[in-house]
């Protein structure tokens, strides 16, 4: 299975890409915002059993989805660079559950500029999840949160897509994960 972990800031075009790439490659799209609307509604978001259910599903989905051999995977997130993070923690459980099964693990950095964001984060297409839209919110999370550091520890394609296309952003991602 190749799994390609999009990360990077909300409001980036993390799901936007995802599509455009599944229809390009027929590969399944696990979107993280579908864990955090199952864990909120039981638990309220940012308590400590939610994050424990909410990395929990994700590694365990992705590692069934490594133990099936699906043809591929494409996951999005939002990675936050902190020393010692739970962050850092769940992806190399990630690593560690789907590499147990060959799969190979593409990480894609996704990420533009705050301004872009801040107008992104209110577009429509944000209404289909219970996503972050506001830009006020947006700001206070981007100033608690380092999104544009890549992940220390892996091999990182990095994309600036402010003013790429998400086709343009797909083939950068096609050539990066052909063999």
């Amino acid at each position: 299975m190749k799994l390609i972990f999009l990360y990077g800031p909300p409001a980036t075009g993390k799901l936007t890409v995802a599509r455009e790439l599944a229809g390009k490659t027929g590969y399944k799209i696990f979107h993280n915002q579908l864990t955090v609307d199952l864990c909120e509604s039981l638990f309220e978001f940012g308590s400590d059993i939610f994050f424990d259910l909410l990395f929990k599903f994700r590694a365990d989905m992705l590692e069934a989805a490594a133990k099936a051999k699906l043809r591929g995977v494409i996951s999005t997130f939002c990675y936050s660079h902190k020393d010692d993070s739970e962050d850092d923690e769940f992806i190399s459980k990630i690593l560690k559950g789907t590499r147990k099964y060959g799969a190979k693990v593409y990480f894609v950095h996704l990420y533009c500029d705050k301004k872009e964001l801040a107008k992104r984060v209110s577009e429509e297409s944000r209404n289909e999840f219970g996503k972050l839209k506001d830009p006020d919110k947006l700001s206070c999370v981007m100033d608690e949160h380092d999104f544009f550091t890549p992940i220390p520890f892996v091999e990182n394609l990095e994309i600036d897509n402010t003013r790429l296309s998400k086709e343009e952003v797909v083939d950068r991602i096609m050539d990066y994960i052909s063999e």
